[in-house]
């Protein structure tokens, strides 16, 4: 087992099996060393496990949840990207889209979710650069969306 496999063991978490794209669009394309995830939700098995608007549906911690399954998939399938050489991965960007209402100013907090992840599994290759962007709808009526940029290390 990978120091990923363990590290997030250690913390009660998984990787999923990689979700299957919910459109006609793949769910990565890797040119050269680069690797651009397509949009996740926080789906497990195809089920979305939280649905809403973050603040009025459901709370913040609750949408770090949900934001924190995003990056289990994201990572999930960038794993299909380097053939599970997750030794060699290193996030670069992550673009987060928050549901919420025009004065929610906490889409940085949720995102943080996302990024504890990251850095978890990966450690100091986890670190990235982040946006954090609120959005009115999202696909399924999930609450956290995001698209995420890695890199196979030589």
């Amino acid at each position: 087992m990978s120091d990923i496999h363990t590290r997030l063991e250690d913390r009660g978490l998984r990787l999923p099996e990689p979700p299957k794209p919910n459109g006609n669009y793949i769910p990565f394309a890797r040119s050269g060393r680069q690797i651009l995830v397509a949009g996740q939700t926080c789906l497990t098995d195809g089920v979305l496990q939280y649905e809403g608007v973050v603040g009025v549906d459901i709370t913040v911690p609750e949408a770090q949840q949900a934001a924190a399954l995003c990056a289990l998939n994201a990572l999930a399938i960038a794993g299909l990207a380097c053939d599970g050489d997750f030794d060699r991965l290193r996030a670069l960007k992550v673009t987060g889209f928050v549901r919420c209402g025009t004065d929610f100013a906490d889409t940085p907090l949720v995102m943080d979710g996302a990024s504890d992840v990251l850095v978890l599994a990966l450690g100091e290759r986890g670190r990235h650069v982040r946006a954090a962007v609120g959005a009115a709808a999202l696909p399924r009526r999930a609450p956290v969306e995001i698209e995420t940029l890695f890199e196979v290390e030589q």
